[in-house]
């Protein structure tokens, strides 16, 4: 069922993200989008999948501000997926010395301090460019479970190296309907993704998406057309850090039990995750992440459900998909849904010959 749920959200993402199709037409599949994916934890049979593909989704959406729209590619941006989870944490947590709030503000103020963390962060290494700028980034992320573990000041609030817990979720009943804690975390990750899906929406419209735009094609002439280079950058830069903290912080919750071990927190292959999403799904699209991530976790799902010697190759199959879409569509799936033209062979020899493979 989950392989018709992905399947069905992609079909429809792509029917709203082609702008040359009628309007009428866009808007009843994003209705029909969002009816699914609300009834989706009730015809799934284990929407932990579900939930991972949104939480993953919503961190891309942040990853696309600074990599895909500003054209800087960050590489440590898990380093806020953690912090936003662990703030989070501190302030939800029923442990001694923490301050027992509920979940909407441990994890509002989870996003917010990490958000202003970020800004500090950005204006050092946003100095830099290309590969000294991802190299710097990744030091960030590599750095920051160390800073949690050994920070004297804030021993007893991140736990010190010790297992930080998130308070249970019981299940309850809503308007009718039962809600267990599965579907409760799978309902605040779809909050999390549409806000993120939105919010991209917005921006791209505005000033400030047309400056980051900018920056990506040429910073030195944006800058002669009056844009402020650096505030626009370290704005992209917080934007991704607060959907990677609001991503953490959701699925720090649902661990319930955390440490900056934990394989779903700081594992560097967060980092890449979030890159090949994007990459997939189309840098700097509105789209691009949702149809990335629902490509991504649709095929691990496939694979898992062949099992058997398939599940082995898993790892080969994911870099496989990496390299053709790299070599083939560069500008990710979006660029044949927005396509004006049809959709030919030449379209992807003209892409490798674009980058001269």
């Amino acid at each position: 069922m989950n392989l018709l749920i992905f399947l069905l959200a992609l079909v429809l993402a792509i029917v709203v993200g082609r702008p040359r199709w009628p309007r009428v037409l866009r808007l009843g599949a994003l209705a029909a989008l969002v009816v699914l994916m609300v009834a989706a934890p009730y015809i799934s049979k284990s929407p932990g999948v579900l939930f991972d593909a949104l939480t993953a989704m919503t961190v891309a959406y942040g990853w696309n501000f600074i990599g895909g729209y500003a054209g800087y590619p960050a590489f440590g941006n898990v380093a806020f997926l953690g912090l936003g989870a662990f703030v989070a944490a501190g302030f939800m947590s029923k442990q001694p010395h923490h301050p027992h709030l509920p979940w909407y503000v441990g994890i509002t103020l989870g996003v917010i301090i990490t958000t202003l963390f970020s800004a500090l962060v950005g204006i050092v290494v946003l100095r830099l460019r290309g590969h000294y700028f991802a190299i710097a980034t990744l030091g960030v992320g590599i750095a920051m479970p160390e800073i949690i573990n050994w920070t004297a000041i804030f021993k007893s609030f991140f736990g010190g190296g010790l297992p930080l817990n998130f308070p249970l979720v019981r299940g309850f009943d809503l308007l009718g309907l039962h809600l267990s804690a599965d579907r409760f975390f799978y309902y605040l990750a779809l909050i999390a993704a549409f806000f993120s899906v939105g919010l991209t929406a917005w921006l791209s419209r505005t000033k400030f998406g047309y400056s980051l735009l900018a920056i990506r094609e040429n910073e030195e002439a944006a800058e002669v057309m009056g844009i402020n280079t650096t505030i626009a950058k370290v704005e992209a830069y917080m934007l991704s850090a607060a959907l990677a903290a609001l991503g953490g912080a959701i699925v720090g919750y649902r661990l319930t039990n955390m440490t900056t071990e934990s394989s779903a927190i700081f594992n560097p292959i967060n980092n890449l995750q979030m890159i090949i999403i994007v990459l997939i799904g189309g840098l700097a699209t509105v789209w691009g992440p949702w149809v990335g991530a629902v490509i991504l976790f649709g095929i691990q799902e496939l694979i898992q459900t062949l099992a058997g010697s398939i599940l082995e190759w898993q790892g080969i199959v994911f870099s496989a998909i990496i390299i053709v879409v790299v070599l083939f569509l560069p500008s990710g799936v979006m660029q044949l849904v927005r396509a004006r033209a049809r959709i030919t062979w030449q379209l992807f020899l003209h892409n490798l010959l674009e980058y001269r493979v």
